[in-house]
């Protein structure tokens, strides 16, 4: 059986389809499954769940490697979302994070290219 959804949510679809069906029973040599762009979907966010978890563990391993100290591996993995929520707040905020990046942009002229760079001359 195959079906087309329109107008809501594939994920939606696909739970309440899973439920329907959950509650049919089937002889033995049959069983229901859910194929296409959803069950691709799950299997990607399974896989990419396995390697994000492994990845995670091989930067651990790294740094204890390194520092040879489980305590400053620690103290290193604890400060690293805190400076991930800083770059993603600088990046968004430039000129409330610093306020010299508007003063170097409106020092520059209109095209936004500054005077005399990329000319030098030799002495």
């Amino acid at each position: 059986m195959s079906c087309d959804v329109k107008g809501r949510d594939l994920g939606a679809v696909a739970r309440d389809v899973e439920q329907a069906v959950g509650q049919v029973s089937f002889d033995r040599e049959y069983h229901p499954e859910l194929l296409g762009e959803y069950a691709a979907r799950e299997e990607s966010k399974r896989h990419l769940a396995y390697l994000t978890a492994l990845a995670l563990i091989g930067i651990v391993l790294i740094l204890y490697v390194d520092f040879d100290s489980a305590r400053l591996t620690g103290l290193v993995l604890l400060t690293l979302p805190f400076s991930l929520i800083g770059g993603v707040i600088a990046a968004l905020e430039p000129a409330r994070v610093h306020p010299e990046v508007n003063r170097a942009r409106s020092s520059q002229d209109p095209a936004g290219v500054e005077a005399g760079r990329g000319s030098r001359e030799a002495t």
